[in-house]
């Protein structure tokens, strides 16, 4: 009894640890933010990124050539580390600010995205569309623009 006890601590412990793991490579994952390959920028800076994706700027830097950032659904880690990243807020911080400013009339929230793959296809479409993504599902359908290291 003791002995089957044992071999199932065993494999919960080398179950927990496994997971713990694969949570920690999706944490430290880098993410890109991309955009059309004929879009007018080949790099943007953080400060840009920050006011783009808080509604602050509406072309892009240098440009006449409207913008359009997207999101992603939900609140996964990548979304988290990208907000923190480039406007140094929690979600739930984002989320009061956007839903104050739909409430006062001053702004609308980026277009969400279901998954990655739909943010590439949506940026591939039109050279407005700007994105981020995890970099392990960067292809050649578009160009980073910006990098942030976890």
């Amino acid at each position: 009894m003791m002995k089957q006890f044992i071999k199932y601590a065993m494999i919960l412990l080398k179950l927990s640890l496994f997971i713990l793991v694969v949570h920690s490579v999706d944490a430290t994952a880098e993410i890109l933010v991309i955009a059309n390959k004929n879009a007018p920028i080949e790099n943007i800076s953080k400060g840009d990124l920050k006011s783009i994706y808080t509604g602050k700027l509406f072309t892009f830097p240098n440009s006449n050539q409207e913008v359009k950032p997207l999101d992603l659904t939900g609140e996964g880690t990548g979304k988290e580390n990208f907000y923190k990243a480039v406007t140094g807020k929690s979600l739930r911080k984002i989320k009061t600010y956007w839903a104050r400013q739909l409430f006062t009339g001053k702004g609308k929230p980026p277009e969400s995205q279901i998954d990655e793959e739909t943010m590439k296809k949506t940026v591939n479409s039109g050279i407005a569309y700007i994105g981020y993504i995890s970099a392990e599902n960067l292809d050649d359908t578009v160009k980073v623009i910006f990098r942030i290291a976890n």
